[in-house]
């Protein structure tokens, strides 16, 4: 990994073995916790595979004997990363009206230098007329909190499916799905 030969457990993800060798891959939809499972849905993991054409998430890939990975070092990986941030941040409310502004969303964006001036120039000019990202909307919503065991803010929503996992499969509550995203 890295030039930097290391040793997997069997059953290992890459995004382990790397957390084991001391490198950070910045990830979103996986939540390195007891009863989390990996998805591989946001993309902000991807790392390199010598040999592969695709990139590879590193939360959900085995690695195997004989693995060449490049992380850090592969400016392919690292563009790829920076881009499904920006993408991820057209669709979010600025960080000064966002409901958490040091979210694990904020702290990769920042991890990764990514400029949200930058990806906000990008967009329209806000307009009046309902449209498809968070940025062109005239207000923010509030966060939902009609009962005491839920405060979401969907304009935050990344759509990963991690809070839907986290009541599903280590909470074994499921209370929350997935609608009307994507």
């Amino acid at each position: 990994m890295d030039d930097q030969e290391v040793t997997a457990y069997p059953g290992e993800t890459l995004w382990q073995v790397a957390k084991r060798a001391g490198e950070a891959i910045p990830h979103l939809c996986f939540k390195d916790a007891p009863g989390y499972r990996a998805d591989g849905n946001c993309r902000a993991c991807m790392v390199e595979v010598e040999g592969e054409r695709v990139l590879a998430a590193s939360c959900i890939r085995e690695a195997k004997p004989g693995m060449v990975v490049r992380s850090a070092h592969s400016p392919r990986a690292t563009q790829a990363r920076e881009t499904v941030l920006e993408l991820l941040m057209a669709d979010q409310p600025s960080r000064a009206q966002s409901p958490d502004r040091s979210s694990h969303f904020w702290e990769v964006a920042d991890q990764l230098a990514v400029d949200e001036a930058a990806v906000k120039s990008w967009l329209p000019p806000r307009r009046k007329a309902a449209v498809s990202h968070a940025a062109a909307m005239p207000t923010v919503s509030q966060p939902d909190t009609s009962h005491p065991a839920m405060h979401v803010n969907l304009d935050a929503c990344i759509t990963c499916n991690l809070c839907v996992r986290a009541c599903r499969e280590v909470q074994s509550n499921d209370v929350i799905g997935m609608a009307q995203r994507g």
